[in-house]
């Protein structure tokens, strides 16, 4: 497996096997009224949004030249966001890929210890809520309409990174 930070033309070479995953995955847990082809041009725009984000970074896994998961990051004011955690459907579970992709995370220097780290997870999402507070130790911070936003310390995520 390969894990990688990727710059924006590597993101562009795989936008649409990004959409692949994501729609997917979305389609288990809320299914859109939209068409496909539809919702591609809404995440599109919103992907290439987010390419002009300076700040954000692209991490990847890759096996045989396959993306198997994915997930964007991004520095601000001593917090890590992490956005669109993603891991392709057959490899959920497999206990290697979303582990492989978010230790990434470990190699950034600039995230220092006592930074904070944030998500956000789909109120339908129950598999990455149990992940995400009972393997990784988030805790809730604010319950929206559609989600819920999680916190955690950066010292801590790494012990269950480590240790997952």
């Amino acid at each position: 497996m390969i894990i990688k930070i990727l710059n924006i033309n590597e993101v562009l070479n795989i936008l649409d096997d990004m959409f692949e995953i994501i729609n997917y995955n979305m389609s288990k847990i809320i299914p859109s009224d939209n068409s496909k082809e539809d919702n591609y041009k809404m995440w599109k725009k919103s992907m290439l949004e987010e390419l002009d984000n300076k700040n954000k970074k692209w991490v990847a896994s890759f096996e045989n030249n396959i993306l198997t998961g994915y997930f964007l990051y991004r520095l601000e004011n001593e917090i890590l966001y992490l956005d669109e955690v993603q891991v392709r459907e057959d490899r959920q579970g497999d206990k290697k890929t979303f582990i492989s992709l978010i230790k990434m995370l470990l190699k950034d220097n600039n995230i220092k210890d006592d930074y904070e780290v944030r998500l956000y997870v789909n109120k339908n999402n129950k598999k990455s809520q149990y992940i995400v507070t009972k393997k990784l130790d988030f805790k809730i911070l604010e319950e929206k309409e559609r989600g819920i936003r999680y916190i955690n310390n950066f010292t801590i995520l790494k012990e269950h990174i480590n240790n997952y």
